[in-house]
């Protein structure tokens, strides 16, 4: 199934994942090797750091493991590893509860295993020029379907 979601980076526009670089800029380990998205622009924009990047990006997840936030072990690490290990190739937390970040929001969060595949579609913030480090959005949901003809 298509879907489309939101990230949030520091670092400058861009519109591919560099498996090599993917997680390491967030600070969290669970996110090493895998594409992380979210429903909330306010989620976005605090991993945009404020003037960083914020994409909305397509990607297609045909078997992922989909669970409430509530239900999630507190080792989102090793839970990530035996969702890919089961054969999931990504991870939907949904209704995630921010606190600072979106206190009134709660947002669904997308890990996508296959970091090279998504794709944005749409810049809402550039970030800053590549040489520099450092709207409301619907919640995420699938994609309409393109017709071939």
């Amino acid at each position: 199934m298509r879907y489309t979601a939101l990230h949030g980076s520091p670092s400058a526009a861009f519109t591919r994942f560099d498996p090599k670089r993917s997680g390491r800029t967030s600070g969290y380990a669970h996110a090493e090797g895998v594409a992380c998205f979210t429903s909330s622009i306010g989620v976005a924009s605090h991993y945009a750091e404020g003037e960083g990047f914020i994409g909305r990006f397509a990607f297609h997840l045909e078997n992922p493991l989909e669970i409430d936030d509530r239900e999630r072990p507190t080792g989102i690490a090793a839970f990530l590893a035996s969702a890919r290990t089961e054969g999931h190739d990504g991870v939907i937390l949904r209704a995630c509860d921010h606190d600072a970040l979106s206190p009134d929001e709660p947002s669904d969060i997308f890990f996508v295993f296959d970091v090279a595949a998504p794709v944005c579609v749409d810049t809402l913030q550039d970030g800053p020029a590549p040489s520099a480090r450092t709207a409301t959005v619907p919640a995420a949901r699938p994609a309409p379907r393109r017709h071939r003809h």
